[in-house]
């Protein structure tokens, strides 16, 4: 989004997560699906996408493997509140 739809955005954030936190957390959300299973499919995706997907060279990239959503938010929170000051 922050190279092609909003290129001139005061703040990009390029979000990033271990694989298998990726998958940890697609299977909480779909029971009785396997993780594996999951991370194959991320797998299969993560290398179709490598062509388009990349950060804006002036976005932050945040690594989420061991955040929260609500860490994940109050952290991209700060980046505007430091944008802003």
């Amino acid at each position: 989004i922050g190279t092609v739809v909003a290129p001139h955005a005061e703040v990009k954030v390029f979000l990033v997560a271990d694989e298998r936190e990726r998958a940890r957390r697609r299977a909480a959300d779909r029971p009785g699906v396997e993780a594996e299973a999951l991370a194959a499919d991320l797998r299969a995706r993560d290398e179709r996408d490598a062509v388009n997907t990349r950060a804006a060279a002036d976005a932050v990239v945040l690594d989420t493997t061991a955040l929260t959503v609500d860490e994940v938010v109050d952290r991209i929170a700060a980046r505007v509140e430091e944008r802003r000051a």
